[in-house]
């Protein structure tokens, strides 16, 4: 039996089997390196417990590299049982809804583990072929409500092929949190006095706020009228988010 020590042929599937299991979940943490060593052959536990001795304990050492989830660059484009898929790797051209998807799916607990599936649905996707390819780019198929339909796709695809989305996305988020940090400023201060800022507790309206945060910001973009929020979920990231500040700063009243 090979000796598995990479992350080279390691699927999407016993990522998430691993991953959103803790030793504290067994017994033992021999009972937890047998069941790891299941999942990383996909063989049965008994199986694992068959094993020679000498062959069990080359199988626990080469466990190290799990310790470093892979976080190079993700493959441009992936081979799924439904065809070709191509990264959107460009996030400032998302929309409002994809990002507001992405990060409801990114910020639970243990989200870039038990969601990510459903993130590669979403940054992964089809071409749409022009007629003329030298004179125009081929466009990404327009954002649907596919996404859940899709993540089995993403089954047998290799971890390290794609778990670099999940770091190209929070570097992403990260930048624009920080440009927009108006909007969505977490810390509260008092009145600065003699030069010092001292935090207080938030009010209940702030903390209202920071519950239904996305959705009040979707309500400001369509003008406090409910039936237009799917057509401001599908706005540019960028337009909305800049839209937004420019109401803050200048006080407009919608």
């Amino acid at each position: 039996m090979s000796i598995i020590s990479s992350w080279d042929s390691i699927t999407i599937d016993q990522f998430q089997e691993i991953f959103l299991s803790k030793p504290e979940d067994f017994n033992t943490y021999d009972e937890y390196n047998i069941f790891l060593v299941s999942v990383l052959q996909n063989i049965s536990i008994d199986e694992v417990e068959e094993m020679e001795l000498e062959e069990y304990n080359k199988q626990i050492r080469a466990l190290g590299f799990l310790k470093n989830i892979p976080k190079i660059n993700p493959s441009q484009s992936v081979y799924t049982t439904a065809g070709q898929l191509y990264l959107i790797d460009n996030l400032e051209g998302v929309t409002i809804g994809e990002f507001i998807d992405l990060e409801n799916l990114v910020t639970t607990e243990m989200g870039h583990i038990k969601n990510i599936k459903t993130i590669l649905s979403i940054l992964y996707r089809r071409k749409l072929e022009n007629i003329n390819p030298i004179l125009y780019v081929d466009d990404f198929e327009q954002y649907g409500n596919w996404i859940f339909h899709r993540q089995d796709l993403f089954d047998n695809i290799k971890v390290k092929d794609v778990y670099g989305v999940i770091n190209m996305y929070t570097t992403f988020r990260s930048k624009i949190f920080d440009a927009y940090s108006g909007l969505f400023s977490e810390e509260v201060y008092e009145e600065e006095k003699e030069g010092y800022r001292t935090k207080r507790e938030k009010t209940n309206e702030e903390n209202k706020n920071k519950k239904w945060g996305w959705n009040i910001i979707l309500l400001q973009l369509a003008q406090n009228d409910v039936l237009k929020i799917e057509q401001v979920t599908k706005l540019p990231l960028i337009q909305g988010l800049n839209t937004l500040a420019m109401i803050k700063e200048l006080n407009i009243q919608l």
